[in-house]
């Protein structure tokens, strides 16, 4: 049994230069993007974000296999490992926080790794895993396209070759949608796509994507804190609809562990509220 399409196609993406913006103040902040990677690292430096939850060693070492697989052009073998992890999600074997973590290998931006992304997809056409990942490549070189200036101070250049990244992305998302049972990362990233990029109907997409993950998986963590991140004042939400959306994550059933990284994204917004984001530049 495959998840169904809620509704997805092509107009859901339409870019950030043309639309009406519903969170004005959406790519008004400063995203902390590196400006390069190293061709050597094993894992780039985006592993994770904010108040996130941190990956253990062991994932980390996982992380380091997964690229090595795919710089080496070991498809099958990457292809194997990754959709497998998959299925543990979905058979209950591993969380969806491990899930993610594991997903966290393809963050690194490496220009050199785009044609072995492609030659993966070329060879496993319909591999979940495989449009995945190169789905949050695409999403990552968007971001350090993007830059780390406010957006007055950004280039309009940066900004369309942004937002070309992330419609490459939405593409490969959308593909992967239908290809397993419980597609949360393709859920979890069009969310991030959404705090990115100013498109039209964008908090709408967001919400839906919540629900479609709570559909597959009534009390995941990552879906609601990724959407719980986009509440935020920076992207044009505001403390309040994140302390009630905080109400509903404790409601869900969460576990204390997960609630603490609400808990201390309120902290740190209220702080960026209470100094009108000079905390935070």
């Amino acid at each position: 049994m495959r998840a169904t399409t809620p509704d997805l196609q092509t107009p859901y993406f339409k870019g950030s230069l043309g639309g009406t913006v519903s969170r004005p103040a959406k790519m008004s902040t400063c995203v902390a993007i590196l400006a390069s990677v190293s061709i050597t690292a094993g894992v780039s430096a985006h592993a994770q974000e904010g108040n996130d939850p941190p990956d253990t060693p062991e994932e980390i070492a996982s992380q380091h296999d997964s690229l090595n697989l795919l710089r080496q052009s070991r498809y099958v073998e990457l292809d194997a490992k990754m959709n497998g992890i998959q299925r543990s999600y979905e058979s209950g074997t591993i969380t969806d926080e491990r899930l993610l973590h594991e997903f966290r290998a393809f963050y690194d931006t490496d220009p050199a790794l785009a044609g072995r992304y492609d030659a993966w997809i070329e060879k496993m056409p319909r591999s979940y895993s495989a449009l995945v990942a190169r789905g949050i490549y695409l999403r990552y070189l968007g971001k350090q396209a993007r830059g780390s200036a406010y957006i007055e101070d950004t280039p309009r250049q940066q900004i369309e070759i942004m937002s070309t990244y992330l419609a490459r992305a939405m593409r490969d998302y959308n593909a992967s949608l239908t290809l397993t049972k419980k597609p949360l990362l393709t859920y979890h990233s069009i969310i991030a796509v959404t705090m990115l990029d100013a498109m039209t109907g964008g908090d709408d997409l967001a919400r839906r994507m919540l629900n479609e993950s709570i559909r597959v998986d009534p009390r995941n963590f990552v879906v609601r804190f990724k959407y719980f991140a986009s509440l935020q004042t920076r992207w044009g939400g505001s403390l309040q609809q994140m302390l009630d959306f905080e109400k509903q994550a404790r409601a869900a059933g969460l576990s204390d562990a997960q609630l603490k990284y609400f808990a201390n994204m309120l902290v740190a917004e209220r702080r960026w509220v209470e100094t009108g984001g000079r905390c935070c530049k």
